[in-house]
């Protein structure tokens, strides 16, 4: 299956690249954040959907390995996604930096089909 630019093909890139080099509070603020698609979903939705099962998918995979990726759902409502925590990261402030980072990414940009958050 070939990528469309075409409104049929839904692709959320939720990709955290967390570079971070040292411990963190709560109140961490992303470096950039960037809602790169003109397309939406609504709530509730299958693409929602999707988007939740594989944030949470990638918020409890990555902390084991330092790096995720995966997807849910057939198009038009697939989505894809990746995450990354630094090498010298704990696995407790890797989780925790995920955890944020995804209730985060859908404050700064709701309902967009592509989104992507950094860390430092």
């Amino acid at each position: 299956m070939s990528f469309s630019t075409t409104s049929t093909w839904s692709l959320y890139l939720l990709s955290f690249n967390f570079l971070f080099k040292a411990a963190f509070g709560d109140n961490l603020l992303p470096l950039k954040h960037i809602s790169s698609s003109p397309e939406n979903f609504t709530a509730g939705d299958p693409f929602d959907t999707n988007q939740q099962e594989l944030t949470s998918y990638l918020s409890y995979e990555t902390p084991h390995n330092g790096y995720s990726h995966g997807s849910r759902g057939q198009s038009p409502d697939q989505v894809f996604g990746l995450a990354l925590c630094a090498v010298d990261v704990l696995h407790g402030d890797c989780w925790s930096c995920l955890f944020n980072a995804a209730r985060e990414i859908r404050n700064r940009c709701p309902n967009s089909k592509g989104a992507t958050m950094w860390y430092d």
